[in-house]
């Protein structure tokens, strides 16, 4: 049986590639932080909808890509919810 996360995740991804910002801020929550490592071209901490905005503008110059086809998906075994 398929986790349910991945077709919130595949929807996720379908509306950042489009560049829909208002359904972007739709699926996150108000408080989402996304951590990246200082070691990156984009590392550092990026809070709520401006923060992610700034973060995927920096990760598609950064690897000169309009798509996420190239990232991983991990799925926990143990924890259906993660």
């Amino acid at each position: 049986m398929e986790n349910p996360n991945i077709a919130v995740k595949d929807r996720f991804v379908s509306v950042v590639v489009a560049g829909q910002n208002d359904k972007i801020g739709d699926m996150l929550d108000p408080e989402f932080e996304l951590h990246q490592a200082n070691g990156l071209i984009y590392g550092g901490l990026y809070k709520g909808l401006e923060g992610f905005l700034k973060f995927i503008g920096q990760y598609w110059a950064a690897y000169k890509s309009d798509g996420l086809d190239q990232t991983n998906t991990y799925v926990s075994v143990s924890n259906p919810e993660i």
